[in-house]
C-alpha cells in the first residue's frame, strides 16, 4: 500500500513539474473515472490547469489584439481630427473673410467630422458586438441595388484615383436577399472602400453577386498588391 500510495504520489509531482512547464498534452485515455482516489486526482488537477492555462492565453491573446486595435484606431481618429481642427483654424486666423474659401473649407471640415462620427459608431458596433447586445433586423432587399447605391457613396475617393466601380461583366441586375440590410451595407462599404484605398491607380473594383443553394456568395476584386500573408488572418 505503501509503495502504491509513494507511486501515485509521484505522479502528481510529475505532473505538476509539467504544469510548471506548460506541457498540457492530455493522455488519449481519461483515467480520472478509475476507483483509484489519487489516480482521479490527478487526472482533476492536470484537466483543471489546462482548461485555466488555455483561459490565460486566449486573455493574453485578446489583450494583445486590443493593443493593436487602440493603436490602430488612435491614427484612425487623428486624421479627421487633425484636418477638421486645421480647417477651422484656418478659417478663424482670417481665411474666412473671403466667401468661396470660408464654403469650401467648412464643407472638408464637415466632411472630416463626418469620417470621425463614423468612425466612432464602429467602436460603439463593436462594443456591442462584445456585450452581446448588437441584434440583427433581418429584412428582404436587393443586395445588388444597395451595393449600387454604395458605388454611388463612395464615387468621389474612386474618382480622385482615377478606379472604375463596377460589377462582374457575368453578374444579373438582380440579387435577393434577406438579412440585416444595414449591417450588410457596413460590410459592402468596408471593402468596397479597401479595395479604393489599397487597389491601383487607375484600376478597377469588381463586386460579383453568385446565388449558391440557400445563400450569396459575394466577392469584392481590386487590382493592387493584395493583403500580405501574415496579415491574412485578419
Amino acid at each position: 500500500l505503501e509503495l502504491l500510495v509513494f507511486r501515485e504520489l509521484s505522479m502528481i509531482y510529475s505532473r505538476l513539474e509539467k504544469i510548471k512547464q506548460k506541457d498540457f498534452k492530455l493522455p488519449k485515455k481519461r483515467i480520472f473515472r478509475d476507483a483509484n482516489p489519487i489516480k482521479r486526482l490527478n487526472e482533476e488537477i492536470y484537466t483543471y490547469a489546462t482548461r485555466k492555462q488555455q483561459e490565460i492565453d486566449e486573455l493574453k491573446r485578446m489583450e494583445e489584439y486590443r493593443r493593436e486595435f487602440v493603436a490602430n484606431i488612435s491614427h484612425e481618429l487623428k486624421t479627421p481630427i487633425f484636418a477638421a481642427q486645421g480647417f477651422i483654424h484656418t478659417l478663424l486666423d482670417g481665411a474666412a473673410e473671403d466667401e468661396k474659401v470660408r464654403d469650401k473649407f467648412l464643407e472638408k471640415a464637415a466632411r472630416s467630422l463626418d469620417n470621425l462620427n463614423a468612425l466612432v459608431q464602429d467602436l460603439l458596433t463593436l462594443s456591442r458586438m462584445e456585450s452581446g447586445d448588437i441584434k440583427m433586423q433581418p429584412t428582404h432587399f436587393d443586395l445588388y441595388q444597395l451595393t449600387q447605391e454604395i458605388f454611388e457613396q463612395l464615387e468621389e475617393p474612386a474618382e480622385a484615383k482615377q478606379i472604375k466601380l463596377r460589377f462582374d461583366k457575368h453578374q444579373t441586375p438582380r440579387a435577393a436577399a434577406y438579412a440585416d440590410r444595414h449591417r450588410i451595407g457596413q460590410v459592402m462599404t468596408n471593402l468596397v472602400d479597401n479595395a479604393i484605398k489599397y487597389g491601383n491607380e487607375g484600376g478597377k473594383v469588381v463586386v460579383e453577386i453568385e446565388p449558391e443553394k440557400d445563400h450569396l456568395v459575394v466577392s469584392v476584386r481590386d487590382d493592387g498588391p493584395g493583403i500580405e500573408p501574415e496579415h491574412l488572418k485578419r
